[in-house]
């Protein structure tokens, strides 16, 4: 019987910031201490000698916590050569700065967890001891003081999290602009423009029929955030082995091909994959594949592979991603195995570890999910689904932060309702675009609930592989069976489509 080592639960950051904390906070010092942390816990040998350091002041100065001077003073930076002391006062600095990033409290909830499974391994060795060597009596008492300190433990933990509002707003200040930097893009302006992007501790759900296009926003989210210079961690659960990698060398290899060929007609994804776009597209393969290695070299596709995919198996997976990630996908929800006694309980739990995952590690996750087969029976089939039809259990919705619904936008067999989408968004130069409309409904956004009133229209270019940065605003009326063009855009829609009366025909 062993506890995980602390590296796999705890992150570098939060190591980190757990150190920063403590150096910078008596009653924070103490807590760890009273959680059983000593300098074994950190898996950095700096952070080690460092909180050694704390830990020597404290013993020889009858508990009196050092101030930073006090600390550099100790002979952990005093008697030791000079490039070891300047390695443990730049630990020391990230630890402080890494404070500001992390709250203790996101800490202390899974280091309760780690002190509560200390102490109950620790116990429970020795009282299977005891009762092995017929000492039942002493083994029960063991698991009784298992008990009391774990207890102890809740108790500690509780008061770390309980602090005054005044306090909170000075944190959340800190917390707030440290997390500024660290927002992402869904690589779609509509969703960029409406939600401000994707934030730390972000779920963010999408859901879609099949064929609307979810492992295609997916590959976007993940090649935009790759293109700038984020990690990225795609669990492709769905997809056959290399998908990923096919659908963003496929967008390369066609803005290669239309380049050279700027009148030639479409290439579409499945002739490709079938492998009749030879002659076509063979020549650029070489270079396509130089410019996928430089501009996707961040993300980092796992595939399911054989046998059962479990949500533990999962949460494992992605505890060990997490320290060199910046954003984790998983494509879709519904391929995450479940045991099926109960299909919508273990839905929702699945949901509620992926949300308590986002939390811990401050990374956001997004997650795609199929809709229900039928709209439950309604009259009139609304145009886009909404919160009702994702498939599973209807607390799904409540646990993410975000919930975007996609539908495909088309009337008839034309590609877009006429009349409400102008024709600069469907012709380049008097030649139709390649282009796929599909509506985009935020049905659930935490940091701003008033999005969720209008549906948005944004234009999949196949040419580029690329959603265009225009789109056209509107809502759903008539029980959501009717779009009908916003006529005044809120000022957050920098690149919503102001004038509505063109027509497509």
């Amino acid at each position: 019987m062993a506890i995980s080592p602390t590296e796999i639960i705890f992150s570098t950051e939060q190591q980190q910031a757990l150190l920063g904390h403590a150096v910078m906070s008596e009653q924070v010092y103490e807590q760890c201490v009273l959680m059983g942390v000593t300098k074994a816990w950190f898996h950095s040998a700096n952070l080690q000698s460092i909180w050694g350091a704390v830990e020597e002041f404290v013993g020889t100065n009858r508990g009196h916590h050092p101030t930073l001077t006090e600390l550099r003073s100790t002979p952990a930076f005093k008697n030791e050569e000079k490039k070891i002391v300047d390695a443990r006062i730049k630990a020391l600095e990230a630890a402080i700065d890494m404070r500001d990033r992390i709250m203790f409290e996101t800490i202390s909830v899974e280091l309760r967890e780690w002190a509560k499974g200390q102490a109950f391994v620790r116990h429970m060795e020795t009282a299977a001891d005891l009762y092995n060597r017929k000492d039942v009596v002493k083994a029960y008492e063991e698991a009784s003081k298992m008990s009391m300190e774990i207890e102890r433990i809740n108790e500690v933990a509780l008061q770390a999290r309980i602090l005054d509002a005044g306090t909170r707003s000075k944190l959340e200040r800190a917390e707030r602009l440290a997390q500024k930097d660290k927002i992402l893009s869904f690589g779609v302006s509509y969703l960029d423009d409406a939600t401000g992007g994707i934030c730390p501790n972000d779920i963010v759900l999408i859901g879609a029929k099949t064929g609307v296009g979810k492992t295609q926003i997916a590959a976007t989210i993940a090649a935009h955030n790759s293109s700038a210079g984020k990690k990225v961690a795609f669990f492709a659960l769905e997809a056959e082995p290399n998908e990923i990698e096919r659908r963003l060398k496929f967008a390369v290899l066609t803005k290669l091909h239309r380049l050279r060929f700027p009148e030639a007609p479409a290439l579409r994804y499945r002739d490709w994959r079938h492998g009749l776009l030879e002659a076509e597209l063979a020549p650029f393969e070489s270079r396509a594949d130089m410019l996928v290695a430089q501009g996707y070299s961040n993300i980092r596709t796992i595939y399911k592979g054989w046998g059962d995919y479990t949500i533990a198996k999962l949460e494992r997976d992605i505890m060990r991603l997490a320290p060199t990630v910046d954003l984790i996908i998983v494509d879709h929800l519904h391929y995450i195995d479940t045991e099926g006694q109960d299909t919508n309980r273990e839905m929702k739990e699945t949901l509620q570890v992926l949300r308590d995952l986002a939390l811990f590690l401050n990374k956001p996750i997004v997650l795609l999910a199929h809709l229900r087969k039928n709209q439950g029976g309604r009259k009139n089939t609304p145009l886009v689904p909404d919160n009702e039809d994702f498939h599973g259990s209807s607390d799904i919705t409540k646990i993410c932060t975000q919930a975007i619904l996609l539908a495909p936008c088309y009337e008839g067999n034309k590609m877009f309702p006429s009349g409400i989408v102008p024709k600069q968004l469907c012709y380049e130069n008097g030649v139709a675009k390649p282009v796929w409309a599909t509506y985009m409904r935020i049905s659930k956004c935490r940091v701003d609930g008033s999005v969720t009133r209008y549906c948005g229209i944004s234009f999949f270019n196949e040419a580029t592989g690329a959603y265009e940065d225009d789109y056209a605003m509107g809502r759903l009326i008539s029980a959501d069976t009717v779009w009908e063009p916003e006529e005044y855009r809120p000022a957050w829609a920098k690149r919503g489509v102001i004038h509505m009366n063109a027509s497509n025909e």
